[in-house]
């Protein structure tokens, strides 16, 4: 939650770097995300960056999001789970 308010682009990278990691976690992530992915796209380099309302907006509410009670859990072994894999065959 102490994260500071990004300024700069790499700072909002930075920020949407570690917070993606996490991603898949997150309840509607990409559009909490939006309005800060969407900074990266303009033409300033590393200036100082046009902090919009929608920024104020979706920046406290993704570290509230990464914050809270994760949603990934031990198993329960006494019951009936799914256990989902990438493609490999081991």
């Amino acid at each position: 939650m102490d994260f500071p308010t990004p300024t700069t682009k790499p700072q909002i990278r930075a920020f949407l770097g570690l917070a993606g990691y996490y991603a898949h976690y997150v309840k509607k992530f990409s559009l909490n995300a939006a309005p800060l992915a969407i900074i990266l796209k303009s033409k300033v380099k590393k200036e100082r960056v046009n902090w919009t309302e929608e920024c104020n907006l979706s920046f406290p509410e993704l570290k509230n999001r990464l914050t809270q009670m994760p949603v990934v859990y031990a198993p329960v072994y006494n019951r009936e789970f799914i256990v989902q894999t990438d493609a490999s065959g081991s």
